[in-house]
C-alpha cells in the first residue's frame, strides 16, 4: 500500500520537467493523478506518463482552470508546476 493510495492529485505542467518528477512520485506513491499540458494530446511525452491521464490546459486562461476544477470531484492534492518562458530583456516585459 502507497502512502497516496485513494487520493486525487492534479499536476499543473505534469507532461515534462519538475511536473512530470513530481506527478511520478505522486502516481508512485498510489495517487489517481491528471497531468495538464499545453499540447494537444499526450503523444510524444514519456511512456510511463502516459497512463496518467492528460488534460490539455493552459493555466493562464481562468474559465479552463475553472472547468478543471468543476469536473474534478474530489481532490486531495495540487502541484501547480506550469510555468512560462517569455525571453526578454526585463525591461521590455
Amino acid at each position: 500500500m502507497g502512502k497516496l493510495d485513494d487520493k486525487v492529485a492534479i499536476i499543473t505542467g505534469g507532461s515534462g520537467g519538475i511536473g512530470s518528477a513530481i506527478a511520478r512520485g505522486f502516481r508512485d506513491a498510489g495517487a489517481e493523478v491528471t497531468i495538464t499540458g499545453t499540447q494537444e494530446t499526450a503523444d510524444g511525452y514519456e511512456d510511463d506518463l502516459a497512463e496518467m491521464r492528460y488534460v490539455r490546459l493552459d493555466v493562464r486562461d481562468g474559465d479552463a482552470v475553472a472547468a478543471l476544477g468543476a469536473e474534478t470531484p474530489r481532490l486531495d492534492a495540487l502541484v501547480n508546476a506550469a510555468g512560462a518562458l517569455m525571453p526578454a530583456p526585463v525591461r521590455e516585459r
